[in-house]
């Protein structure tokens, strides 16, 4: 039998007492060496994700299957507010941040071959604090997770998720106030490196897997491009727009502020607010009503402390308003497409819309709310778009099998 190593100082402190996943551990990161992750096969992919769960965040098989099956189309049910199950969102974004926390390499979006040279001098941190902080986080990460057994939502899961999420809230006020005192290309290495470590922590929390590639710089320049408002600051705005008494109160007050003469020194955050508040206050009283009014209503999504709960919560209630003109993937018939019959794989679903075996797809969108999405036709197109990704699902399953019994390569290419 092989001799599992003792525990060593890079394998997180809270699995010192479960030496299979040490040893899995172990040869994961062994094949991650061996071959980049964005090389890997459907199965082994599939695989890694799948240990994650169940042995390191202890899921159970029911709740994976459940993940796998609905993660394809989570996006449009978070956004439609309906049939989403609050604790698999959470679930979801706890397997990602644990792959990214244990295996950097498979972080999403993070092309650092796109970089140019101040980027990437930006992102290398010194190697040995680097790691004693990603041993740091495991740790905590690891600690705060668990509790996935039950099939039903998990409030410790999502109360985590917005525990986290702000306190990274909280730390962006702090960035910002820094860039507002000097501009990010102006700080030295040390702050750069410790504001783009934050950055990947942040991308990797709130980012989903099919968000795909992110944008660092464009998203670094969008984070702190805003002034600075703490939690304080934050409700003592927003309770001014509670209703459309208040929206009149605050209009009221800032038409007889009127705007300020600008000032000696002004930055570049203050004259963009001088700015804004001219170009609002040129508005007729109406449309500066009604653009208040709609800013309270959309608290939910916009206020950036609003719990991932509130957030839900508004768009079951308002998801089919929000969606109006919002493109939605739909799988039509197209002679050229690459997508085939066996792609879809729901015969009953085929046999009733009386799709031919040899009739190809391919993805089309279509806005939401319009008369073409209302068609017939285009229902009959996401009913095969979604069983193509319940496929897709079913193939993700049949690929883990394969890799896990040594029929399908590491690497997407190669041959066993």
């Amino acid at each position: 039998a092989s001799i599992i190593p003792p525990p060593s100082s890079t394998i997180p402190s809270i699995l010192h007492s479960k030496p299979r996943t040490i040893q899995a551990l172990n040869i994961w990161g062994k094949r991650l060496q061996a071959v980049p992750y964005n090389q890997w096969t459907l199965g082994a992919s599939t695989a890694l994700d799948h240990w994650i769960a169940v042995d390191v965040l202890g899921m159970s098989e029911e709740t994976w299957n459940r993940l796998l099956d609905g993660e394809l189309e989570i996006d449009l049910e978070q956004s439609r507010g309906v049939e989403v199950n609050v604790g698999d969102l959470a679930r979801n974004r706890d397997i990602v941040t644990v792959r990214s926390t244990l295996f950097p390499e498979t972080i999403i979006g993070m092309d650092y071959d796109d970089m140019d040279e101040e980027d990437e001098s930006d992102m290398l941190l010194d190697e040995q604090a680097e790691k004693d902080a990603t041993d740091r986080s495991i740790d905590e990460l690891l600690a705060s997770l668990g509790g996935f057994d039950n099939g039903g939502v998990d409030v410790t899961s999502t109360d985590d998720m917005d525990s986290r999420i702000s306190k990274m809230i909280d730390s962006l006020q702090d960035w910002r106030a820094k860039n507002q005192e000097a501009p990010y290309k102006d700080w030295d290495s040390d702050a750069k490196d410790k504001f783009n470590k934050w950055l990947a922590d942040y991308i990797n929390l709130v980012a989903a897997e099919t968000d795909g590639h992110v944008d660092l710089a464009a998203t670094r320049e969008a984070l702190l491009s805003e002034p600075p408002r703490y939690r304080d600051e934050s409700e003592a705005f927003w309770s001014q727009i509670n209703d459309e008494t208040d929206a009149e109160i605050l209009l009221h007050n800032l038409t007889k502020e009127g705007i300020h003469t600008p000032t000696e020194g002004e930055s570049t955050a203050e004259k963009k607010a001088r700015e804004s508040l001219e170009a609002f206050l040129s508005m007729p009283y109406t449309k500066q009503l009604g653009q208040i009014i709609s800013l309270g209503a959309l608290r939910p999504i916009l206020d950036e402390y609003s719990s991932e709960e509130d957030r839900m919560n508004f768009m079951e209630r308002y998801g089919e308003t929000l969606l109006e003109g919002m493109e939605i993937e739909h799988l039509v018939s197209d002679p050229n497409g690459n997508i085939t019959v066996d792609d879809i794989g729901d015969e009953s679903l085929l046999s009733k819309q009386k799709v031919r075996p040899d009739e190809r797809f391919s993805v089309k969108m279509v806005p939401y709310g319009t008369d073409e999405f209302g068609l017939s036709r285009s229902e009959k197109a996401r009913a095969l778009y979604r069983a193509w990704n319940m496929q897709k699902a079913g193939r993700a399953r049949y690929a883990e099998n394969l890799f896990k019994a040594g029929n399908m390569p590491l690497k997407d290419g190669d041959v066993n």
